[in-house]
C-alpha cells in the first residue's frame, strides 16, 4: 500500500494536523471509498505539560465497515518517517454505524485515558484522566468529531488541559432577574422588562463561564430611558448608593437590546449578580431602574 501522510507543526494553543490519505480502500482490501481525518488540538493548559509534544491519537474500531482493532492519527510532529503505533485511522465513506474511541496519546510515554471517549458530536461532560501506566495523572483530556456521517473527511477535535474543569464539556447557564426604581424627583423611573431568550452561556463542571454570547432584550413597558451601567456592586436601595454605582460606570447608550459581552461574566463563577442600571433624564435630573440580574449554573 502507498499512502501520503502530511502533518502542521504544533501550534502554541490551538493547532491542526492534517492526515490525508490516499487510496485507502486498497489498504483494506476492498472497493469502499474511504474518508479520514483532520486532527484539531485545543490546549487549555495553564503552564507547559511535562509530557512535551502531543504526537498521536490512538483509538478503536465499533462496527466499522472493513475496518477492526485499533487506529492512530498523527497530531503533530514533521518527520513523517516516525512511525504510528498502528494502522492510520480511516472509515470507509458514509459509514454512519462506525463508532471511533479514543484510547491513548502519545508523547514522551504513552497515556491512557480513563474512561476511553466514545466520539460523538459534542465533548463528554467529564473529561477522562490521562497517565501513563500506574504513573500520577499527567492531564486531562475531551474529543469530539464534528459529524458521524462521514461523508466526507472529518475533524477530530482533542481538548486537553492541566485542570478537569477546563477539558470538560459546557453548560447553559440560568438566568434570574429582579427590578425596582427609584427617584428623589417628579421625574418618572425607566421601566423596562429583560428577556433573556437570545443569550447563551457556557459553563465547564466548576461553573466557570467559559463564553458569553447573544443579546438581552431590553423592551420598555412604560416610561423609556437613555442609557445604562452595569454594576457589580452590592446595590442597597437607596438613591445615593444608586446614582453613585451609576456615575462610577461608563454608561452606554440603550437601545433594544445589551449585548451578552457587556456583563463582563468570561471567567465569572457562577452563581453571580450583575446590576443592570438605567437612567430616565429630565433637565439634569436622574430617575434610575435597578435590574438585578441573577446567573445561576444549569440546573
Amino acid at each position: 500500500m502507498k499512502s501520503t501522510l502530511s502533518a502542521a507543526l504544533f501550534a502554541a494553543r490551538t493547532l491542526t494536523s492534517t492526515i490525508a490519505l490516499a487510496a485507502a480502500s486498497a489498504a483494506c482490501g476492498t472497493g469502499e471509498e474511504s474518508v479520514s481525518p483532520t486532527v484539531q488540538m485545543i490546549d487549555r493548559t495553564s503552564q507547559a505539560l511535562s509530557t512535551g509534544t502531543l504526537v498521536f491519537a490512538n483509538g478503536t474500531y465499533d462496527g466499522c465497515t472493513s475496518r477492526t482493532g485499533s487506529w492512530s492519527a498523527r497530531i503533530s510532529g514533521t518527520d513523517i518517517s516516525d512511525p504510528m503505533p498502528n494502522p492510520p485511522l480511516s472509515v470507509v465513506m458514509g459509514d454512519t454505524a462506525c463508532r471511533l474511541t479514543l484510547t491513548e496519546l502519545e508523547a514522551d510515554a504513552t497515556y491512557t485515558g480513563t474512561p476511553s471517549i466514545e466520539m460523538v458530536t459534542a465533548y463528554a461532560g467529564t473529561a477522562s484522566a490521562f497517565a501513563a501506566g500506574a504513573s500520577p495523572v499527567a492531564f486531562y483530556g475531551n474529543a469530539k468529531l464534528d459529524a458521524l456521517t462521514y461523508e466526507s473527511g472529518f475533524t477530530m477535535s482533542i481538548l486537553f488541559s492541566d485542570n478537569l474543569a477546563d477539558a470538560s464539556d459546557s453548560t447553559s447557564a440560568q438566568y434570574a432577574a429582579v427590578s425596582s426604581t427609584v427617584s428623589e424627583t417628579q421625574v418618572p423611573a425607566p421601566d423596562y422588562d429583560l428577556s433573556f431568550g437570545a443569550l447563551t452561556l457556557q459553563t465547564n463542571v466548576g461553573d466557570v463561564v467559559q463564553s458569553a454570547s447573544g443579546t438581552i432584550a431590553a423592551d420598555a413597558t412604560d416610561q423609556t430611558g437613555e442609557f445604562y451601567v452595569i454594576s457589580t456592586a452590592a446595590l442597597g436601595s437607596s438613591f445615593a448608593e444608586i446614582d453613585s454605582a451609576y456615575k462610577a460606570g461608563t454608561p452606554a447608550a440603550l437601545g433594544a437590546s445589551i449585548d451578552a459581552t457587556a456583563f463582563g461574566l468570561v471567567g465569572a463563577t457562577l452563581p453571580t449578580v450583575r446590576n443592570v442600571i438605567i437612567v430616565h433624564t429630565v433637565s439634569g435630573v436622574n430617575a434610575y431602574q435597578v435590574i438585578r440580574v441573577t446567573f445561576n449554573p444549569a440546573a
